[in-house]
């Protein structure tokens, strides 16, 4: 499993009424962390997995992720395919080393 370190605080100029720095910190925090998990190939569930080892909400992080999902569908359409082919190949490449072991 890779491990995915938080970097510092992000900055923040303005944030909506009644909400907290401390939450728009951690948004932007969490969602900068599935930003790498994105870049590593993770599918949401690792994502998901590696944050809350982390110590991270699995709940607020899945909030996020779906967020991100919503803003960004066409995205996160070609990269979930993308994510599929890949473990298709892997299961063709296994398949293909346990037919030549016989």
């Amino acid at each position: 499993m890779a491990i995915i370190k938080a970097s510092g605080p992000a900055t923040v100029t303005r944030r909506p009424k009644g909400v907290h720095k401390h939450d728009v910190l951690l948004l932007k925090e969490v969602h900068i962390l599935l930003e790498r998990c994105i870049r590593r190939h993770m599918s949401r569930a690792e994502a998901l997995q590696v944050l809350d080892s982390l110590g991270y909400d699995a709940k607020f992080c899945d909030f996020v992720w779906s967020h991100m999902r919503r803003r960004h569908p066409k995205f996160f359409a070609a990269y979930e395919e993308a994510l599929k082919r890949a473990k298709q190949q892997l299961e063709l490449e296994d398949d293909a080393c346990s037919s030549a072991r016989r």
